[in-house]
């Protein structure tokens, strides 16, 4: 995770830092919930995402998306992605993702009107 005021990692995601404490992770159609303790990185720029070549994760894994949330500030990040992690994939093993900043979103009603003919 990279931030106007530092970086933190490579950090690798495993059940010592899971607060779902679920016995299976990055199960498909599943979220896990990871708390990182670290200090302030500013706003946030970029994420890099790795797979590992090893454990029950070596073949493909999709990721929606990684949503970052500041505890003490309750800023959100989302990091979308969608996209396969796989070494026969356009991308491989590895992506940089950019930043939504949804604490910043205005909500918008949109109405719409399906014409009769």
């Amino acid at each position: 995770v990279a931030g106007q005021d530092g970086t933190l990692g490579p950090l690798e995601l495993g059940s010592g830092i899971c607060v779902s404490k679920k016995q299976n992770l990055f199960e498909a159609g599943q979220t896990d919930v990871f708390r990182v303790p670290h200090r302030n990185l500013g706003d946030l720029t970029s994420l890099r995402v790795a797979l590992a070549k090893k454990g029950s994760l070596a073949g493909a894994w999709h990721l929606s998306e990684i949503t970052v949330k500041e505890l003490a500030s309750g800023r959100t990040y989302r990091f979308p992605c969608q996209e396969w992690f796989d070494t026969n994939s356009p991308r491989g093993l590895e992506q940089t993702l950019l930043p939504r900043d949804v604490s910043r979103e205005i909500p918008y009603d949109i109405l719409l009107y399906t014409g009769e003919d």
